[in-house]
């Protein structure tokens, strides 16, 4: 009888052992996902300089094609839009990234791809900064003059495509992202920009109050000014970068 407790208990204890493993592999599973995240973690954060400036460029690029709509909504209560004023403000920065994709990408193969993507990089602020600035009048005059620079930004933002991926491609670090993941990660965070344009106006507009905007001139001025300005921000963030950092690739540099 004793024998036959003693293999009873055994038994027991071997079930009770064999239901608890699954648990057990279930925890070193999860240990291993959260040390693969924080692996990521690390090499993006190791990486973070082959991706903050095409990841600047691409935030760049979508923020000044978005922002338009709405900097021509808060104008529209000040300045009387012609007909053709509205499609020829909001196409002309397109027009201008066809001929920048093709001059500046010509540039990155002739002059370098560094020269390049510094010349546009300025490009994109000059171009901003013009919007919002340098404009000025009444009537057809002032879209006028925002259509120029929106077409000189344009060129700016037509440079970053071809000449931010091969950027974050050709940045020659050994770790452990790769180039595939660093283009992909560059590229994904132009999301960014679409979400910045219409978050900004909803800070301009609460900073301002909402009756001032719609109401009084000046208010409204600074509004659309600031909407078109602040696109020259991750630009001169991304050529800080440059000035400060010097560990692109020799095949970036001279190539």
């Amino acid at each position: 009888v004793l024998e036959l407790q003693s293999e009873g208990r055994v038994g027991i204890r071997s079930l009770a052992m064999s239901q608890h493993t699954p648990l057990m592999g279930g925890d070193s599973s999860r240990m291993g996902t959260v040390d693969d995240l924080v692996a990521r973690l690390r090499s993006l954060l190791a990486d973070y300089k082959t991706i903050v400036i095409p990841a600047a460029c691409n935030v760049s690029a979508s923020y000044n094609i978005c922002n338009v709509g709405y900097a021509v909504q808060l104008m529209r209560l000040e300045h009387p839009v012609p007909r053709w004023a509205a499609p020829a403000f909001s196409s002309s920065c397109l027009f201008g990234s066809i001929v920048g994709q093709l001059a500046l990408g010509y540039a990155g193969d002739s002059i370098g791809r560094r020269p390049a993507m510094i010349i546009t990089l300025i490009i994109i602020a000059v171009g901003s900064l013009g919007s919002a600035v340098f404009t000025s009048g009444f009537g057809d005059d002032i879209w006028k003059r925002l259509v120029f620079w929106r077409f000189i930004l344009g060129i700016g933002v037509g440079g970053t495509y071809p000449l931010g991926a091969v950027y974050a491609g050709e940045m020659g670090d050994t770790r452990g992202l790769g180039r595939t993941g660093r283009v992909a990660y560059s590229i994904a965070l132009q999301i960014l920009g679409n979400i910045m344009a219409p978050l900004l106006l909803l800070l301009v507009v609460a900073c301002l109050g909402a009756e001032r905007v719609t109401k009084e001139e000046w208010f409204t001025e600074i509004g659309w000014r600031v909407l078109l300005g602040a696109g020259c921000v991750p630009s001169v963030l991304a050529l800080r970068e440059f000035a400060v950092g010097n560990d692109a690739s020799v095949g970036f540099v001279s190539a």
